[in-house]
C-alpha cells in the first residue's frame, strides 16, 4: 500500500518509493527510492524544495500516526469490489480481440509516424497538418470502439520507439479508452485524443539540454519546463482549427485536483473534463513506461499507487472509474494464482474485476508448461493471489499475451 505524505511528516524508517515521475511530472515529488536512515537525509530533501514523499507501508519500518498522508477525500485501501459495483460501465466489444489486434496494430503504427512527423515539422517552424491529425485520432477510434482491450494493450506492451513519441501517443489512447468508458459521444472521443495526442507539444520549445537533464533540475530550469502547457496551447491557438476543449487539455494537463499543479494552480473545481483526464492518463503512463533510467511499474502497482493519491492530486470517481476501465489486473498483468501456476491476463471481464481471463505459462517455479487459457470468472477456477514483475523473470508479456 502507497501513500503520500508531506516532508514535514518525513521519518526515519519510512520507505521512499521510486515513481519514475520527472520533475516535469510532479514537481514537488522526491522519488529518490530507499530507506530513509538519518534526519541529516530529511533536512536535505527539504532544503532542496521537495513538498512531498510518497512512501511504500508495506517496507516503512516505522508506526505512522492515523493523520498522517490522511486527506478529507482519502481511503487508502486499494479498490477491489467496491469500485465495480460502483461503477461498472466499460461496455462491450462488438468484435473480438485476436480480430481485432491487426487493425489496431496499423491505426497505431500510423498514429506513431504522424507523432513523430509533426514533432520534427513544429522544431523546424512547420504547421501541423489538422485534417490529418484528426483522420489519424479517427482511426484509434475506431478501433477502441470494436474493441478497446486491442488498442489498450498493444500501446502498453508493444515497444515500438523512444519514450517521446509513444508517451504522447499512450496518453491519446487511454484517454480514449477512458473516455469510451465513461460513455462520451465519438466526437468527443476524437477531441479528447487530439488532447492526448498534442498534450506536450510545448516541450519542442523547452532546450533539449534541460528535457534530457539526467539530475534535479535547477529552480531556473523548473521554471523553463513549466512553460511547456502554456507554449503547446500558443503553438496550437496558431494553427487554427482546434476546438477550445482540445486547448484547454493541453494547457492544464499537469494541474492538480488540489490545486499544486501548474501553470495556474487550478483546483478540481476548476479545471474542465479533458485537462481532469488527460492529466490523470498521463500520469499513469509515465509510471508503468520503461525510460532509460528506470524500468516501468506494473500496472497493478501503478493504479495501487495512484489510488494512494486518491483525493489529491485526482478526482476520487475519476480515478475510481479509470481504475474499474482498467481493470484491478489489466491485460498484460503477469499473475500468480492460488493453485502456483504462473500467467497473463488476456482478457478483462466486465462483471468479475478480481477475475479476468489468463492464459497460464509457467508452474510455479518459472518452468514451462502447456499453455491453457482459464477464465478466472467462474468460480470453481483457483484465484490471482498476486501480480508479478515479468522484469524479475526477464520475459516480454507482448510475447505471451498476443500468442494465438
Amino acid at each position: 500500500m502507497y501513500l503520500k505524505v508531506p516532508v514535514h511528516d518525513l521519518k526515519i524508517g519510512m520507505y521512499v518509493v521510486n515513481t519514475g515521475l520527472s520533475r516535469s511530472d510532479d514537481p514537488n515529488l522526491y522519488s529518490v527510492e530507499g530507506l530513509i536512515t538519518s534526519e541529516a537525509e530529511i533536512r536535505a530533501i527539504k532544503a532542496d524544495g521537495y513538498q512531498e514523499v510518497i512512501i511504500d507501508m508495506d517496507r516503512t519500518m516505522v508506526r505512522l500516526h492515523a493523520s498522517v498522508g490522511q486527506s478529507e477525500d482519502s481511503s487508502h485501501t486499494f479498490p477491489t469490489t467496491g469500485i465495480a459495483a460502483a461503477c461498472g460501465m466499460s461496455g462491450q466489444n462488438q468484435i473480438s480481440l485476436s480480430e481485432e489486434l491487426p487493425k489496431a496494430e496499423k491505426a497505431l503504427g500510423e498514429m506513431l509516424c504522424f507523432v513523430r512527423e509533426f514533432t520534427r515539422d513544429i522544431r523546424l517552424g512547420k504547421q501541423i497538418d489538422v485534417i490529418a491529425s484528426g483522420a489519424i485520432v479517427e482511426g484509434v477510434v475506431d478501433s477502441v470502439s470494436r474493441n478497446s482491450q486491442a488498442m489498450l494493450g498493444l500501446c502498453k506492451l508493444r515497444s515500438f520507439d523512444e519514450y517521446t513519441y509513444t508517451h504522447s501517443l499512450n496518453v491519446s489512447v487511454l484517454a480514449v479508452v477512458y473516455g469510451k468508458c465513461l460513455g462520451l459521444p465519438r466526437e468527443q472521443l476524437r477531441e479528447l485524443g487530439l488532447a492526448g495526442m498534442f498534450h506536450d507539444v510545448g516541450k519542442t520549445a523547452v532546450p533539449e539540454q534541460i528535457l534530457n537533464k539526467p539530475g534535479k533540475l535547477t529552480h531556473d530550469e523548473f521554471e523553463i519546463m513549466k512553460t511547456h502547457p502554456a507554449k503547446g496551447r500558443a503553438m496550437l491557438f496558431r494553427i487554427g482549427d482546434l476546438s477550445r476543449e482540445i486547448l484547454d487539455g493541453v494547457l492544464h494537463h499537469h494541474e492538480r485536483h488540489n490545486g499544486k499543479g501548474y501553470p495556474n494552480g487550478l483546483t478540481a473545481s476548476q479545471l474542465a473534463l479533458f485537462p481532469r483526464i488527460i492529466g490523470m492518463v498521463d500520469v499513469y503512463d509515465a509510471l508503468t513506461s520503461r525510460r532509460c533510467y528506470k524500468l516501468g511499474m506494473i500496472p497493478n502497482k501503478a493504479l495501487s499507487l495512484m489510488f494512494g493519491l486518491r483525493g489529491e492530486d485526482f478526482e476520487a470517481g475519476h480515478l475510481d472509474r479509470f481504475i474499474k476501465c482498467l481493470g484491478i489486473y489489466p491485460l498484460g498483468s503477469f499473475v500468480r494464482l492460488d493453485n502456483g501456476l504462473r500467467g497473463f491476463v488476456v482478457e478483462t471481464v466486465d462483471n468479475s474485476p478480481l477475475r479476468p481471463k489468463v492464459k497460464l505459462f509457467f508452474d510455479n517455479a518459472m518452468r514451462k508448461i502447456t499453455p491453457e487459457e482459464l477464465d478466472l470468472s467462474d468460480y470453481t477456477t483457483p484465484a490471482i493471489i498476486e501480480c508479478l514483475d515479468p522484469a524479475r523473470f526477464d520475459i516480454n508479456p507482448a510475447d505471451y499475451v498476443f500468442t494465438t
